[in-house]
């Protein structure tokens, strides 16, 4: 008798590590043949079926990580147009009052007789913003990384659920299939009476 390819521990170890990384899924599908396979019961149902029909793939994406960036993504617009509201009015009154061809960016970055609150000043607000677009750089890196090298590891680890599974599951249709045929000889009937009784000695 052959061995088998593929054990019922190797499924189970594939199976649980593509559990643990990806959670338990929902199907019911995926949940009974997660069942028949470890307890080893009712496997002959799934010899018409896929792994690829079992198992869906998926990568999970780093979903903090993209929220962040789009919360990020806007900050520089709303931190300068929020400086550009605090420093208009006084612009404006200074304009009125002392130099009417004062330039907006110098006085918005000179805050001439502190006209407004010192972290508005330009140069501050442009920190900011540069602050948060290399944030958004940085995030932009990590998340491409996990869709790239995660994404692809994912792949792999799935390409390999799925040739175990049905690898497993082609051996158990085999063995199911191999039933030792019937004798096509039949036994020889059993003797007579008269052939089981001794001979009388001739005289």
């Amino acid at each position: 008798m052959s061995t088998a390819l593929v054990s019922r521990d190797d499924v189970c170890r594939v199976v649980d590590a593509w559990l643990a990384r990806n959670g338990y899924s929902s199907s019911v599908l995926t949940r009974s043949f997660v069942d028949d396979v470890r307890h080893g019961q009712d496997m002959s149902r799934w010899k018409n079926v896929r792994a690829e029909d079992v198992f869906a793939f998926s990568s999970p994406r780093p979903r903090v990580l993209l929220a962040l960036r789009a919360a990020i993504v806007l900050l520089p617009i709303l931190l300068t147009w929020l400086a550009i509201s605090q420093v208009i009015d006084p612009y404006a009154r200074y304009v009125q009052n002392v130099d009417s061809s004062a330039n907006f960016l110098w006085f918005w970055q000179s805050n001439p007789s502190e006209a407004f609150a010192a972290h508005w000043r330009l140069s501050f607000v442009a920190l900011l913003d540069a602050a948060l677009l290399a944030a958004l750089v940085v995030l932009s890196v990590r998340i491409t990384w996990h869709e790239t090298a995660v994404f692809e590891k994912d792949e792999r680890d799935y390409d390999e659920l799925i040739q175990i599974v049905n690898v497993f599951l082609a051996d158990d249709e085999s063995r199911s299939c191999a039933q030792p045929e019937p004798s096509s000889q039949h036994p020889p009937p059993p003797k007579s009476h008269q052939e089981l009784a001794p001979q009388s000695a001739t005289h």
